[in-house]
C-alpha cells in the first residue's frame, strides 16, 4: 500500500513538474513558437473575418482614424484566451475596442507540443477600416493580418537561446541599471528570411537598437505552411533585458569591451 502511494505520488510530482516547466517555459520567453500543433480558431471562419465582424465601429470616435492595435494574449488548453493585453496602441477608444474584441477570441483546438495541449503566448493586430475601404482577404496580399498559420516558420535550433546568446546588454544601460523587455515585430518570408523589424513595445533607444539589431540577424530554416503553400507570416519576439546579479552585470561589461 506504501508503494503504491510512493508511486502514485511520484507520477503527481512528475506531471506536476512538466507542467510547470511547460507553462515556465512559456511565460519566460513570452511568445514563445516552441509547440509544434498550432493553434486552430475555427475549421469553418478565418480568424480575421471574425474580428472584423466584432468590431463596432459606433464604439468609436467619428474620424479617419486607422491602424492596427497589436494585442497579446494567453491561449489556454481548453482555447480560451486570458490576460489580454496592449503592446502597441492607437488611441484609447481603438485600444478598448481591440481589447473586447481579442476578449470574444476562443480557438476550437489549442496549441500542442508532443501531442499534448499547452498553454501559449500569443499576439495578434485588431485593424481597424473605415467601412468605405475595403479589406484585403489572403488572396489580395498574403502579408494581411496572418499570425496563426497551419505551421509556423522552424528555426534551426533553439531560438530563444540564439537571442540570448547574440544579445549583448548595451554598457550605457548597464550603467544605468536599466532592465526589461523590447518586443520586435517583422515578417518571415517565404525563403525563411526575417524583414521590416520594427520596435513595438521599446524601453529605450540603445536597448531597442540592440534587440533589433539580434531580431535581423534570425534566418528560419523552413517558411510557415498554408494550403500546402509556403506564406509570409508576421512573428514576434520579446528581447530580454535584465540582471541575475552583479557578477551578471560585471559579465556584460567585459563582453561589451571585448567586441
Amino acid at each position: 500500500m506504501v508503494k503504491i502511494m510512493l508511486i502514485l505520488f511520484c507520477t503527481f510530482l512528475c506531471e506536476y513538474a512538466f507542467c510547470q516547466c511547460e507553462e515556465d517555459s512559456v511565460r519566460s520567453f513570452g511568445l514563445t513558437r516552441i509547440y509544434d500543433g498550432t493553434p486552430i480558431f475555427s475549421q469553418t471562419k478565418n480568424i480575421n473575418d471574425f474580428i472584423q465582424e466584432n468590431i463596432i465601429y459606433s464604439n468609436l470616435k467619428n474620424d479617419s482614424v486607422e491602424g492596427k492595435v497589436w494585442i497579446e494574449l494567453i491561449i489556454l488548453k481548453d482555447g480560451t484566451t486570458i490576460e489580454h493585453n496592449i503592446i502597441k496602441g492607437l488611441r484609447e477608444d481603438l485600444d478598448n475596442e481591440a481589447l473586447r474584441v481579442a476578449k470574444l477570441l476562443k480557438f476550437e483546438e489549442p496549441a500542442t507540443l508532443r501531442g499534448r495541449p499547452i498553454n501559449i503566448e500569443y499576439s495578434i493586430p485588431i485593424e481597424f477600416k473605415r467601412k468605405n475601404n475595403s479589406i484585403p482577404n489572403l488572396n489580395d496580399d498574403e502579408r494581411y493580418l496572418i499570425t496563426i498559420v497551419e505551421s509556423m516558420p522552424e528555426f534551426n535550433g533553439d531560438l530563444k537561446e540564439f537571442i540570448n546568446q547574440n544579445t549583448v546588454f548595451p554598457e550605457s544601460a548597464i550603467q544605468d541599471s536599466i532592465e526589461g523587455t523590447v518586443y520586435i515585430l517583422f515578417w518571415v518570408d517565404i525563403d525563411g528570411k526575417t524583414t521590416d523589424h520594427e520596435v513595438i513595445r521599446g524601453i529605450r533607444d540603445d536597448l531597442d537598437e540592440e534587440a533589433l539589431r539580434v531580431a535581423r540577424l534570425i534566418l528560419f530554416e523552413k517558411a510557415a505552411m498554408q494550403r500546402g503553400k509556403p506564406v509570409k507570416v508576421s512573428f514576434t519576439i520579446p528581447v530580454k533585458f535584465y540582471f541575475e546579479s552583479e557578477e551578471k552585470k560585471i559579465k556584460s561589461k567585459r563582453k561589451r569591451k571585448s567586441t
